[in-house]
């Protein structure tokens, strides 16, 4: 099974992930909030990588089988000799990614972030 990672002090804390990643997936009045019944839920592990080229993310399951994959490039802005890249646009193509994953199925209309490493 996947290590698990703590939240760092000092940055958002797990609900507030949560929250976060809620908002920017559409999904801040879905399900519970609203009193609606949720289907059984399952134990799924997110893996994101966001690197300065690509923003990569993979879904598994509690028994380490893979569900889904999605990547999204991240734009490099080239000055001169200096080449940098716009938080804006990694956080887009993280949010890309995250629908990317989800939008084919109603696997994660519902989620929790257990530990998160910034």
């Amino acid at each position: 099974m996947p290590r698990r990672l703590k939240a760092r002090q000092g940055r958002i804390g797990q609900a507030g992930c949560t929250a976060v990643l809620r908002r920017a997936l559409g999904w801040a009045n879905h399900g519970a909030a609203k009193g609606r019944n949720m289907m059984p839920r399952r134990e799924l592990f997110l893996g994101v990588d966001a690197g300065s080229s690509v923003c990569k993310a993979a879904l598994f399951d509690g028994a380490g089988r893979l569900i889904a994959v999605a990547a999204q490039p991240t734009p490099l802005l080239r000055l001169g000799a200096r080449v940098e890249v716009d938080p804006a646009q990694v956080w887009a193509a993280a949010v890309a990614v995250l629908r990317q994953m989800v939008e084919p199925s109603s696997t994660a209309r519902s989620f929790q972030s257990s530990r998160l490493c910034a």
